[in-house]
This record gives C-alpha cells, sequence and structure tokens, in this order.
C-alpha cells in the first residue's frame, strides 16, 4: 500500500486492487413501506405511539360509560339514604342521589345528548 500526501487531499493506492467508492450508491428496495406489524411501530414517532395511546384510553371509557352508566353514591355509599346522627333509627333519603343510591358517571350526560 502506498500513501502519498497532497496537500489537504489524502491520496491511498493500492497495488493489485481496484479504488472502493467510498459510499456505495444505494439500490431501490422492492418494497416501499415497512412489511411487518414490527417495522411500522419501529419506525412510528413518540407522538403517534402516544396518540394511539390515549386515542384507545378514550374508547375504552366510552364503551365503559355505554355499558355502566351509573356509579354508587359516595354520600350514602349507595344505601339511598342516611341514618340520623343522635337516633340511629332514624333515616332521611340522600339528596344526592335522591334516593335511588346511584348517581351517573363522568360524561354520561355528554355522552347521551349526542347520542
Amino acid at each position: 500500500m502506498i500513501i502519498s500526501f497532497v496537500p489537504s487531499v489524502l491520496v491511498t493506492a493500492a497495488v493489485g486492487r481496484s479504488p472502493s467508492p467510498a459510499h456505495p450508491t444505494p439500490t431501490p428496495s422492492a418494497t416501499a413501506g415497512p412489511t411487518s406489524p414490527g417495522e411500522m411501530v419501529a419506525n412510528a414517532s413518540g407522538g403517534m405511539i402516544l396518540f394511539v395511546i390515549i386515542a384507545a384510553a378514550v374508547i375504552s371509557y366510552v364503551v365503559s360509560i355505554k355499558v355502566n352508566p351509573n356509579r354508587k353514591c359516595r354520600k350514602c355509599n349507595g344505601r339511598g339514604f342516611h341514618r340520623g346522627v343522635m337516633y340511629s333509627y332514624a333515616t332521611r333519603g340522600c339528596t344526592t342521589c335522591k334516593g335511588r343510591g346511584v348517581v351517573p358517571r363522568l360524561g354520561v350526560r355528554f355522552l347521551s345528548n349526542s347520542s
């Protein structure tokens, strides 16, 4: 191998071999896009993955609201009435749930108006 220095250029000559290009030319592939789900996930950006996760959470919450629209009343613990403070046998109806024992979950009113 013979190495000679030329001002601001390094020249390398190999004896008996043809010089190879520094950067090989890229060859076009047969498929333009990713072919497997693993490649799609590997090529996805962080924002797109975050969007998919948030969209899945919202969709699952909407389905959950459609299946179970009510939750137990926290004030009366789902009984529909309160016991008296001085007389424990005395009861009165719950003002939060109006004696039903359940109240609508967050988002039920919005979804019932849009459907």
